[in-house]
């Protein structure tokens, strides 16, 4: 089986003013943080960092600055600094739900999974409408093979977005794992709806299709991937040219 996918990216918060008045103008702030999504933009993130770290020092409330840094040192594969700014972030808003989304997954990946539950949930409770909180806390107990659990909260998420492949994908998955190779594939065949440039849900409906009996139906989403690079993407077109020659003598 194709291995499910991970929780949902982390998600920048809307700007938000400082908690308290700060030691550098309004301006000042500004025209640092322009400076920094420009740094970006370049893809220089040392700059971008150390200019986060200036604002922080010189603002400590400011907490679009600990946003964008915790992001920052996420997407380095920092994820302990991350921690460290969403702690803050939480420290200075903790109403805001969107900061226990984005800690949850830095536990998450972290491989502290029962916290990133408790954060998770938090932020559900917080704002029962969030469609990626309940995505991603179900991303969470699948990892602990909690399935009816991650259905669950699957099936909410799509209650309130309905129309997210991504989400569709996940309760796909957490179907085949329960050998409910069907409603899989069904999930699978809405998600393709949705978007149907996505090469991993062909080989996942593939498999799926594979498990029921259907092999022209599998070798069709197994060229589906080819034809849209996926295999040549994760170094798989020899096994997948394989796994099409097998089904047609089967």
């Amino acid at each position: 089986m194709a291995p499910p996918t991970r929780p949902d990216e982390p998600v920048e918060t809307p700007s938000a003013q400082p908690t308290a008045q700060p030691a550098m103008t309004q301006m000042g702030v500004g025209i640092l943080m322009q400076q920094v999504e420009e740094r970006i933009s370049q893809n220089d993130t040392k700059t971008a960092m150390s200019l986060l770290t200036r604002i922080i020092e010189a603002e400590p409330e400011y907490t679009d600055a600990y946003d964008k840094r915790g992001m920052l040192h996420f997407k380095q594969g920092n994820v302990t600094a991350a921690l460290l700014d969403f702690d803050k972030l939480i420290d200075l808003q903790p109403e805001n739900p969107t900061h226990y989304i984005n800690r949850g997954l830095m536990h998450y990946f972290n491989g502290d999974i029962d916290t990133a539950i408790e954060d998770f949930t938090v932020a559900i409770e917080q704002s029962p409408e969030t469609a990626l909180a309940y995505n991603n806390r179900a991303t969470a107990y699948r990892d602990q093979g909690e399935l009816d659990l991650a259905l669950a909260d699957y099936n909410k998420a799509l209650d309130i977005e309905p129309r997210n492949p991504s989400t569709l994908i996940n309760r796909g998955d957490t179907y085949a794992m329960q050998d409910d190779h069907f409603s899989a594939i069904d999930d699978y065949n809405n998600a393709i709806f949705l978007d149907r440039d996505n090469p991993e849900v062909y080989v996942k409906r593939a498999i799926a299709r594979t498990e029921n009996g259907d092999n022209m139906g599998a070798i069709s989403d197994y060229r589906k991937y080819l034809d849209l690079g996926g295999a040549d993407k994760n170094g798989e077109r020899t096994s997948i040219e394989q796994k099409i020659k097998d089904l047609r003598w089967r």
